[in-house]
């Protein structure tokens, strides 16, 4: 049976076990990015795979979770971050987020169905801030921030932890807003089986 998952760290360490356990059911591992784990489920072509919790409300029809593999949490969801320096001379996140708007210019997401979009999604429009998001896979949005490419961009992974070092700062902690207007633990992802299965 093949098992879709992330190379995320904390997907291959999970799942170590189920993957190379020689003397249970035997599993072919399929490492894909989220956004691409997102569009194989929304076509069935894994038995058993890892899901955005925004993407599986849309594919209940042919998956059904799992009660383990899920990750919730508190102090880890997406970053919003911007490729201007940090500094005196710099814009207030309001002043980014309105020129943006006024502009029209895109902020980078990992996946137009993932978590992180839909936490960004909810953030603008509890803002008031009408701006359009573009999919750039999420180990390519930071270095795309660096070089000038694009002003914004929500991050995710053990991205949270280096995007200083590419010349980008905060602008929101999604996560930490998501945990404070609903009290609830950030619902990042999740393991379904297909409906066939």
């Amino acid at each position: 049976m093949k098992l879709a998952i992330s190379p995320c760290p904390n997907d291959t360490y999970i799942f170590h076990w189920m993957i190379h356990n020689p003397e249970g059911p035997s599993f072919e591992p399929v490492y894909l990015d989220i956004q691409e784990l997102n569009e194989q489920a929304r076509a069935g072509k894994y038995e058993l795979s890892k899901m955005s919790c925004y993407a599986y409300l849309k594919l209940k029809d042919k998956y059904t979770m799992l009660e383990a593999g899920g990750a919730l949490g508190r102090g880890c969801g997406p970053l919003l971050v911007s490729s201007q320096a940090t500094g005196a001379s710099s814009r207030s996140p309001e002043e980014l987020l309105q020129d943006m708007a006024a502009q029209q210019q895109p902020i980078l997401i990992p996946g137009m169905e993932t978590t992180a979009s839909l936490m960004l999604r909810m953030y603008l429009d509890a803002k008031g801030y009408s701006i359009p998001l573009q999919f750039l896979r999420y180990d390519r949005i930071l270095p795309a921030l660096q070089d000038g490419q694009y002003e914004a961009g929500v991050i995710i992974h053990e991205e949270r932890f280096t995007y200083p070092s590419f010349q980008t700062s905060l602008v929101q902690d999604l996560g930490e807003w998501w945990e404070q207007s609903t009290g609830s633990p950030i619902p990042l992802g999740l393991i379904a089986i297909r409906n066939d299965h």
